[in-house]
Formats: structure tokens, C-alpha cells, sequence
């Protein structure tokens, strides 16, 4: 969806919503990171420098500098380096 949306010069504005996905098992967490990821990599191949994207993540605290698993599995998710 999102390589679509790149795509589609008549569409300025993409919102991805994350308001029916269940708290439980850090699934947010785990597609917030997964669409974190991605974006990432468009961006440190270039596919960004003709048309800048903004991200704007409401409620960032939730996610930022997490942990996911337990004390077995434990592990960060992505952070940019």
C-alpha cells in the first residue's frame, strides 16, 4: 500500500490507522516498526529525493525506544542509526 501510494502523484496524503489493531502481543508495536522499517529503506535508496515524505506517528511515546518479548526473548525494536 504504501509503494502504491509512492506511486500516485494525485494522492498527497496517505494515514495508516492503527486503531483496530489489538494491544495485546505488541502487535502495534510490530507493524509500527515494520512500516518504520520500510520507510527507512525507501529513504536510504533514494526514493525520497524528488518527493520528501513527512511522518507524523500520534501517541510516539508508546513506541519509541520499546523492548518487545519477555525475559527469555527479550529485544529492541529498530532504532536508526
Amino acid at each position: 500500500m504504501i509503494d502504491d501510494w509512492l506511486a500516485d502523484d494525485s494522492h498527497p496524503v496517505l494515514r495508516v490507522s492503527l486503531r483496530y489493531l489489538a494491544f495485546t502481543s505488541d502487535i502495534r508495536e510490530v507493524v509500527t516498526n515494520g512500516i518504520g522499517r520500510h520507510l527507512l529503506g525507501l529513504a536510504r535508496a533514494g526514493r525520497f529525493s524528488d518527493r520528501p515524505v513527512v511522518v507524523c506517528l500520534d501517541e510516539a511515546h508508546q513506541f519509541l525506544n520499546r523492548w518487545l518479548g519477555d525475559e527469555f526473548t527479550r529485544y529492541p525494536l529498530a532504532r536508526s542509526t
